[in-house]
């Protein structure tokens, strides 16, 4: 990678020994958060779920870059299941069902849902896109797309999805979510966001999930 001009550096606790050069994306894999196109709808505050009744089958905990910084709590309608197989679908009978008083809020906002610019494939009371679900059933990392002087990034549990920012899973199980916060924070990594994030304001940066995958640095000697 172009951006070794820098200097290889290493990671005493990464499992590579030949001093190899390692994408990240090779290892780890950066997606964008959750995009339901539809905030409004599927957050819901705890008032809104008391006076409302939403049932506890369908709520997870959310989480922005932002509402980690600030110690805010969250928490969303999460309109899908996870199987032995992976991500499960409900049909909308199936899902009216299950959880009536959560399908009666959802369709306070139903002529905004059914307005998106959703995926083809996707129900009125399910996110307008669903390639981030693929992988959220797990332990993950969460950052901002936008960097200002450091990296911040926060650890949130399978339970949580992630509704704004960047967030990171494992591919190679080689590997740990603190082996990706040691890389994501170094100076190196900083200086790599320095050199191909798009300046927003200021001192701070745009970065993408490409970018992130695309990182590569010197594994250990």
């Amino acid at each position: 990678c172009w951006h070794s001009l820098y200097g290889k550096w290493t990671f005493s606790d990464l499992n590579s020994k030949d001093g190899k050069t390692i994408r990240f994306g090779d290892i780890f894999h950066a997606s964008a958060a959750v995009a339901t196109l539809c905030n409004q709808a599927f957050l819901v505050s705890q008032d809104v779920i008391l006076e409302e009744e939403i049932e506890s089958g369908v709520l997870y905990k959310a989480a922005s870059p932002k509402t980690l910084k600030h110690q805010q709590k969250k928490q969303i309608v999460f309109p899908y299941k996870y199987t032995e197989s992976g991500l499960g679908r409900y049909s909308a009978v199936e899902f009216e069902n299950l959880f009536p008083n959560t399908t009666m809020h959802l369709k306070k906002f139903k002529n905004e849902l059914k307005s998106r610019n959703s995926d083809a494939n996707a129900a009125w009371f399910e996110y307008g896109r669903s390639q981030a679900l693929t992988h959220l059933n797990t332990e993950k990392l969460l950052l901002s797309t936008v960097i200002t002087k450091a990296v911040e990034v926060y650890k949130i549990d399978e339970k949580t999805v992630p509704f704004a920012g960047i967030y990171i899973t494992i591919k190679d199980n080689n590997y740990s979510l603190d082996d990706a916060i040691s890389i994501l924070k170094s100076e190196q990594f900083l200086k790599y966001v320095c050199t191909i994030g798009v300046n927003v304001s200021g001192k701070s940066l745009r970065i993408t999930c490409k970018d992130i995958n695309e990182y590569c640095f010197v594994g250990g000697q």
